[in-house]
């Protein structure tokens, strides 16, 4: 349950989405011994490996009200802040930088590079680090298959899968 305030007053409500219904004061519910009951919940800061261009302190991830952010570890003082991308461990095969998960407008996912402005790579499918032997061009993920992203290629393989075993990593 969740304690919160709205235009109409106060009320109870819960974390899932359609679990419950609004529970209003009128109810029967003593909201002043609710909010005693309920657990406050704080998200605490991860701290990251990028350093602030203007103090030099390590960057962390912030939750604002537009999803993840990367803030100044300093902040009353410096508020330096940046995109968070969630990078994918490739490289871009344009330019060599990292590609990262982004997202349009209405919110459906795509791979782009993390240079965006200056190297104009878009995949839809998420892209693997191996190239393709026919052509050398990037392949991607489509189902549990591996694809030449060029269509005129057609090269197609089975989805690797890394098992761990006692003594060695078999692919």
């Amino acid at each position: 349950m969740l304690y919160r305030k709205d235009r109409y007053g106060n009320l109870l409500s819960s974390l899932g989405f359609g679990c419950m219904r609004f529970t209003r004061k009128g109810n029967g519910i003593d909201l002043e011994k609710a909010e005693k009951e309920l657990e406050k919940v704080t998200i605490e800061d991860e701290v990251t490996d990028e350093i602030c261009e203007l103090c030099g302190k390590h960057m962390v991830i912030k939750y604002g009200p537009y999803g993840r952010f990367l803030g100044c570890q300093g902040f009353p003082e410096c508020r330096n802040t940046k995109p968070h991308y969630e990078k994918i461990n490739v490289e871009c095969p344009k330019c060599g930088k990292d590609v990262v998960l982004r997202k349009t407008r209405k919110g459906r996912k795509y791979y782009g590079c993390i240079d965006n402005p200056e190297c104009d790579f878009m995949s839809w499918g998420k892209p693997v680090a191996d190239k393709c032997p026919r052509c050398g061009g990037y392949m991607v993920i489509k189902g549990n298959k591996v694809v030449c992203a060029d269509e005129q290629c057609g090269y197609v393989t089975e989805k690797r899968t890394k098992m761990m075993n006692s003594e060695k990593i078999l692919e």
